[in-house]
C-alpha cells in the first residue's frame, strides 16, 4: 500500500496500517451531518479511512447500474471534501454482485462509469464488494470464466487498471467467502480463495472478517493462513460491534479479542460498528487506542473512553449521568459474546437467588433490586439529554434491559413474599410473546438447533 496517494488524505497510520470506519451495515444510512461530524472525530482518533458502503443506499447495491444524479454527486462531493479536510481518506464502495453479468460489456461499462463518477470527485480508494451475494454464475459467465473467482478477479482487475489509468489509487475487494467459516473445505484448501489469491493484482487489498462474520477473537495464526491463501495480508473488516443482525441490542463495549501482534499481520483494520452512530463513541475510541497504544488493555481503554463520552451528556432539567453511571449502563450493552462486569454480577446474583430459598438470600436480593432501581433512574435521566440523536439511539435498548431486569426483580420479590408472580397485563409494555417470531421461538427448547441464543452469549 502506498500511503498518501496524490489528491487524497494520508490513509496509513504510523504503523503503515489502513485504519478507520466502514459504514457498511444494513439499515438506515447515516446522514451527511453525522458523517461530517464523524470525520472530525476520526481525525482526533487518528483513524485515516472512511469507507462509504451503506447497504441501503440503493445506488450502492441494488440499483448499482444507475449513475448518480447532480444532487447526489453534490452530496458525495461535500463528503469527500469534508473527509479530506480532516485528513481522512474517503473510500467509495460499489456492491454489484446481486446481479452483475460479468461477461456483459454493458455491465462492464456501467461499472466503469459509476466508478468514474466518484473518481471525478477526488476519490482515490474504491472498493468492490461481493459479500452476501449468490454464488452461482449465469450460463454466459460460466462459459467465459469457468469459476466465480475468475469472474470476480477479472472485474476487480479491470477496475484496478481503471484506477491506475485515471490518476492512481487503491482498490479494496471483498470476496464472497470472507471469513474462515465460509471457506470450503478450509481456508488453505478453498479453491475459490486460492484462485482469487492467484488472479487478483498484487496491489488489491482483500477484506477478511476473521474466523466468523462476527468474530469474538481474531488470532494471528488464522490471519496468517488467510494471508498465505490470498497471497497478501488481509484487510480486516471488523464486525465486532455491528448490530444490524440483532435488532435487540447495541454494543457499547471496548475493542477486544485481537492480540497486539495482529497489527503486524494485517494490511489494516476497518470497523463496521453499530448502525446507530451516536452509540459508536466507545467502540471507535477503543479501536483507536488498540491501534496506537502498545500497552492497550481493553477495560482500561473502555473506562477512559466512557469518561470522555459522558462529558458530552448535556442534560435538560436534571443532573447528567456520571462516567460511572455510563459505564454501569454500558456493561449491560457490552459486546456480542460478553456482558460487562456489572451485568455479569447481576446475572450471577439472579442465578443465586433462583437456586436458593429466600431465607438464604442475605443481601443479594437488595443488590439486584438496587441495580434495577439504578437502571430505572438512568433511563429517566437519559431521556432528558439535550442530544436527542443520542437518546433515540440508546433509549430503546436501555428500556429493553430495564424492563427485563424489572420483571425478574418483581418475580423474585413475589417469591420472597410468598406470593405467586403477577401475570403481565394486556396493554402494558413488555407483555411478551405476542408476535409470530416469538411464537416460533417458543416451539424450540432452549439450546436446540435453531433456537435463539441468549442475548450476549455467555
Amino acid at each position: 500500500m502506498q500511503p498518501g496517494v496524490a489528491g487524497e488524505a494520508n490513509v496509513a497510520d504510523d504503523r503503515g496500517l489502513r485504519s478507520g470506519v466502514i459504514e457498511g451495515f444494513y439499515g438506515r444510512p447515516w446522514s451527511e451531518g453525522q458523517r461530517l461530524a464523524l470525520f472530525a472525530r476520526m481525525r482526533g482518533w487518528r483513524l485515516g479511512t472512511y469507507l462509504y458502503a451503506p447497504k441501503d443506499d440503493l445506488k450502492h447495491r441494488l440499483l448499482w447500474r444507475e449513475p448518480y444524479d447532480a444532487a447526489e454527486l453534490a452530496g458525495l462531493s461535500r463528503l469527500v471534501e469534508g473527509a479530506h479536510a480532516q485528513d481522512v481518506a474517503f473510500a467509495y464502495a460499489l456492491a454489484p454482485g446481486l446481479d452483475l453479468r460479468f461477461a456483459d460489456e454493458e455491465d462492464a461499462a456501467a461499472l466503469r462509469g459509476k466508478v468514474g463518477q466518484v473518481l471525478a470527485l477526488g476519490v482515490r480508494t474504491v472498493a468492490l464488494l461481493f459479500d452476501d451475494v449468490p454464488r452461482a454464475l449465469g450460463d454466459a459467465d460460466a462459459a467465459r470464466f469457468g469459476s466465480l473467482a475468475a469472474a470476480q478477479a477479472d472485474a476487480a482487475n479491470r477496475l484496478d487498471a481503471q484506477l491506475r489509468a485515471e490518476g492512481g489509487g487503491t482498490l479494496l475487494f471483498c470476496p464472497t467467502d470472507y471469513c474462515a467459516a465460509m471457506a470450503r473445505p478450509s481456508v488453505a484448501a478453498s479453491p475459490y480463495l486460492r484462485e482469487l489469491g492467484e488472479r487478483l493484482e498484487p496491489g488489491i487489498e482483500v477484506f477478511w472478517t476473521g474466523p466468523d462474520v462476527v468474530s469474538e477473537t481474531v488470532d494471528v495464526d488464522g490471519v496468517r493462513e488467510a494471508a498465505r491463501t490470498l497471497r497478501r495480508k488481509p484487510l480486516l473488516w471488523d464486525n465486532l460491534h455491528a448490530n444490524d443482525y440483532d435488532i435487540a441490542r447495541v454494543n457499547l463495549g471496548p475493542y477486544q479479542g485481537r492480540p497486539p501482534a495482529l497489527r503486524h499481520e494485517v494490511a489494516g483494520i476497518l470497523a463496521n460498528p453499530n448502525g446507530e452512530l451516536a452509540a459508536d463513541t466507545v467502540p471507535l475510541a477503543t479501536l483507536a487506542a488498540y491501534l496506537h497504544d502498545d500497552a492497550y488493555e481493553p477495560r482500561t481503554a473502555f473506562l477512559e473512553a466512557v469518561r470522555a463520552w459522558a462529558d458530552g451528556f448535556e442534560p435538560v432539567g436534571r443532573e447528567p449521568p456520571s462516567a460511572d453511571d455510563v459505564a454501569f449502563l454500558a456493561d449491560f450493552l457490552y459486546l456480542p459474546f460478553e456482558h460487562g462486569p456489572t451485568a455479569r454480577a447481576f446475572l450471577d446474583d439472579v442465578g443465586t437467588l433462583l437456586a436458593t430459598p429466600p431465607a438464604a438470600w442475605g443481601d443479594t436480593f437488595e443488590a439486584v433490586a438496587g441495580a434495577v432501581a439504578r437502571l430505572a433512574d438512568l433511563a429517566e435521566r437519559l431521556s432528558r439529554l439535550r442530544d436527542r440523536e443520542l437518546v433515540v439511539s440508546l433509549y430503546p435498548y436501555v428500556q429493553d434491559v430495564l424492563l427485563e431486569a424489572a420483571r425478574v426483580a418483581q418475580r423474585l420479590a413475589s417469591r420472597r413474599a410468598g406470593q405467586a408472580p403477577e401475570a403481565p397485563r394486556d396493554g402494558v409494555a413488555n407483555a411478551y410473546g405476542r408476535g409470530f417470531a416469538d411464537a416460533l421461538r417458543r416451539m424450540l427448547p432452549e439450546g436446540a438447533p435453531g433456537a435463539r441464543p441468549r442475548a450476549g452469549g455467555r
